[in-house]
């Protein structure tokens, strides 16, 4: 009973965490937003919901497709395909630093869970990024590819 009542500050904590870093009406991509657009790669990132198409060398599950969304302001959004989540985010040229990420705790079954613990995994290594037209790509510290996602308006 005394762990149940710890817990719940930190799910509340979590949930109103997630509520701030997920607001709006979901996934959307700004029509000024082109791979081409003033501002680079980390303007393209910013206000697009990108869609997990492989962790390293495997794909994403297609009933429960993790999503990203950058926000404005340097807020993260988005799902690990079972749970929420939210954190932080900045950049410095291809740099892609996050952080704070936090997660609502619906307990996964499966390869739901095993995606979801590879996904938040990934989230914890990335360092490095690049848009490359709709793909966004995640990468380590020495350039291995962790992750590959498409821009949710063109994934099919």
């Amino acid at each position: 009973m005394a762990r149940v009542l710890i817990l719940l500050p930190v799910a509340a904590f979590a949930l109103a965490a997630l509520a701030a870093a997920c607001g709006g009406d979901g996934p959307s991509i700004p029509p000024d937003r082109t791979p081409d657009s003033p501002g680079g790669a980390s303007s393209r990132l910013e206000g697009t919901a990108w869609r997990l198409e492989r962790i390293g060398a495997r794909g994403a599950l297609t009933n429960a497709p993790p999503w990203l969304r950058f926000e404005d302001g340097g807020k993260l959004g988005g799902t690990t395909g079972c749970n929420s989540l939210g954190g932080e985010w900045k950049t410095s040229g291809d740099k892609l630093m996050l952080s704070g990420i936090v997660s609502t705790l619906i307990g996964c079954e499966g390869a739901v869970a095993e995606q979801e613990a590879s996904f938040l995994a990934v989230l914890r290594a990335v360092e490095r990024y690049r848009v490359q037209g709709t793909t966004l790509v995640l990468l380590d510290a020495d350039g291995v590819v962790k992750a590959t996602f498409m821009d949710e308006e063109s994934a099919p």
